[in-house]
């Protein structure tokens, strides 16, 4: 079965936000003046608004969705503002600091979320970075609200990692773990906060990745030709628990006790194929799952130059055994993430002959 459809969606999500602690020790008053209220708008960008909703993802009403937020201001490297924000001062309009969220309505038919955010921070003579944590969600994984306040320097954020409590691909819904940063970041004393492109834009932690397998009848190679197939089931191998919380151009060597396999799984859809508004008479099967970026310094042992179909290619001794002596693969590392799909194919031979 070669003709799969494999599409990656990672969610973005455009935000600004708010906060609710703070670290006045960290303030540095050759960088930093008095704190002054300002108020920031936050959104999400436009997305695409068919996706599968399976037994193991969701749909873009719980992707999108934002719980809480703490809230990072960086100048010359060091902390300077760290602030939760989270349901406690939603909407609070009698504090000083609080925030509004208007989530997606549930049926998938209303605007993106938005919302505002209401902070005091420190006014900054020069350039600062904001970077935003959104949905903290420690039944999840293993980062909370204390242990973001323990970061000093943005250099402590950029090697922060965290990993999942369990095991598994599935996902709290309206928890996913989204972060996002803006430098040339400018708070003046009069309480103006100007921030490029006028918001900070969300990335879920998480790939949502959906497969479709279907049959081309239409295709024929070596005088054979694929008339059905029947799935049965799909595992996928080497899912990272681990990663950076903000992304990061380092990679990130996990151990293989870093990682875990799930399935065989049951196909959770079957719909019929449509192209240009038109069915085709094929069967579209399809799963999908989520996971954390798989991003190694092992890159792949030498180049497919552009043949991507061998990434997958192993090496066989002469009786047509694999060969696992330098590893599993020829060309990809050994710990990547790959799927293993199986089904029942029925073939026609020579299909031209009668």
């Amino acid at each position: 079965m070669k003709d799969f459809i494999i599409k990656g969606i990672l969610l973005t999500l455009g935000i600004l936000l708010i906060s609710g602690c703070h670290d006045n020790d960290l303030i540095q008053q050759s960088t930093v003046g008095a704190p002054v209220d300002v108020v920031l708008d936050f959104g999400t960008t436009n997305h695409e608004k068919v996706q599968i909703k399976t037994r193991t993802t969701y749909d873009l009403y719980y992707e999108s969705m934002v719980r809480n937020v703490y809230v990072f201001v960086f100048a010359n490297n060091s902390k300077i503002y760290g602030h939760y924000f989270s349901e406690e001062n939603l909407d609070d309009t009698g504090s000083k600091e609080y925030w509004t969220v208007d989530n997606m309505t549930s049926d998938n038919t209303g605007n993106q979320t938005s919302g505002t955010l209401h902070m005091s921070v420190p006014s900054v003579s020069g350039e600062a970075e904001i970077v935003l944590i959104a949905n903290i969600d420690l039944d999840f994984m293993n980062v909370s609200q204390e242990r973001l306040g323990l970061v000093r320097t943005k250099q402590d954020l950029n090697e922060l990692v965290v990993s999942l409590n369990q095991e598994i691909p599935d996902r709290n819904a309206g928890y996913f773990m989204m972060t996002g940063s803006k430098s040339n970041v400018s708070i003046s004393q009069e309480g103006v906060i100007s921030v490029p492109d006028g918001k900070i834009m969300l990335k879920r932690l998480d790939a949502k990745v959906e497969v479709n397998v279907r049959i081309n009848p239409n295709e024929e190679s070596k005088n054979q030709k694929v008339e059905e197939f029947t799935p049965e089931s799909w595992q996928i191998i080497n899912l990272p628990k681990s990663s950076h919380i903000i992304p990061s151009d380092e990679a990130l060597d996990l151990v293989e006790d870093s990682y875990f396999s799930i399935g065989p799984k049951n196909f959770e859809t079957a719909e019929n194929e449509i192209v240009n508004g038109n069915a085709t008479g094929g069967v579209l099967h399809g799963f999908s799952f989520y996971t954390l970026e798989n991003k190694r310094s092992d890159d792949a042992k030498k180049s497919v130059n552009g043949n991507f179909h061998e990434r997958e290619r192993r090496i066989k001794n002469s009786d047509g055994t694999y060969n696992n002596e330098n590893g599993l693969w020829e060309y990809a590392p050994e710990l990547a993430t790959y799927m293993i799909i199986k089904g029942e194919l029925k073939m026609l031979v020579n299909p031209g002959l009668n």
